[in-house]
């Protein structure tokens, strides 16, 4: 049994709520490249209402994979789970309209199956330096189309 950690963030975002959503659940294979990663993604399922799709990344001279499986619920939430060969995660995530932008709420239930575990401090920071280049990424493009 791994050592398991449960992390919340919230970001706020400046862009109305529905453009968020649909940016969030757009999942593309390229997205790694959003938070400087050189993992691979490959999307093997993805409709309006789920997406399936496998990472890969070299870590420690190991190839690590991890396949996801998004469930969208519009217009507010969707959920991953994510099975690993280091940790499994589940996800939610939550929008709430907030003024004429929109609050992201994240909660990540993870379990990690080798190695030392981060602190919860530490890995809610990791998230939140990924975010906030998803959420830089977000805000560009809503106002590049507005």
């Amino acid at each position: 049994m791994g050592t398991r950690l449960v992390t919340r963030v919230i970001e706020n975002i400046r862009a109305p709520f529905p453009f968020v959503f649909s940016w969030c659940t757009d999942f593309q294979e390229d997205d790694p490249k959003i938070i400087d990663s050189a993992a691979k993604r490959t999307i093997t399922e993805k409709t309006s209402t789920k997406a399936v799709y496998l990472t890969e990344e070299m870590k420690e001279g190991r190839n690590i994979m991890t396949n996801s499986v998004v469930t969208m619920s519009p217009p507010d939430h969707w959920h991953v789970d994510a099975v690993g060969d280091e940790k499994d995660t589940s996800g939610n995530y939550h929008l709430f309209p907030e003024g004429t932008g929109t609050r992201l709420e994240i909660t990540f239930d993870t379990t990690y199956k080798r190695g030392q575990a981060p602190t919860p401090e530490a890995r809610k920071r990791d998230i939140l330096q990924n975010w906030d280049k998803f959420v830089a990424a977000l805000e560009l493009e809503y106002k590049a189309n507005s």
